[in-house]
């Protein structure tokens, strides 16, 4: 009888990423908008994700992309995994404008809430 070949790695390689992931301070981790995120904070994220895909539109190791920004290697990591509350708007705004020399901003109004979404 032919076992099936497990995919996942071994329970000591899980265990050690699992460890590495929850130290206080890992940054590699990506952090989703919550669900009552605020308008700026929905523009922030939108800002982070253009971003990251600046940096896979153009092929950009992590390294080069913190270098054309003039940025160290930890806020780039803030950047691109949305780490949110380590980030100001008007940065943001700065790095996106930086890259791709434009920046559109949409602004709507439902009758009861104003929202915003940049790229």
């Amino acid at each position: 009888m032919n076992k099936k070949q497990s995919i996942l790695p071994p329970e000591k390689e899980i265990e050690r990423v699992c460890q590495l992931i929850n130290k206080p301070n890992f940054r590699r981790v990506n952090i989703s908008l919550k669900p009552n995120a605020t308008e700026a904070e929905e523009i922030k994220y939108n800002l982070c994700k253009s971003i990251t895909h600046y940096q896979k539109e153009n092929n950009l190791v992590e390294e080069n992309l913190a270098k054309k920004l003039g940025i160290s290697q930890v806020k780039l990591e803030h950047i691109l995994f949305c780490h949110l509350d380590k980030l100001e708007l008007e940065e943001l705004i700065n790095y996106v404008n930086c890259l791709t020399g434009h920046l559109e901003v949409k602004i709507s109004y439902d009758g009861k809430k104003a929202s915003a979404k940049a790229h």
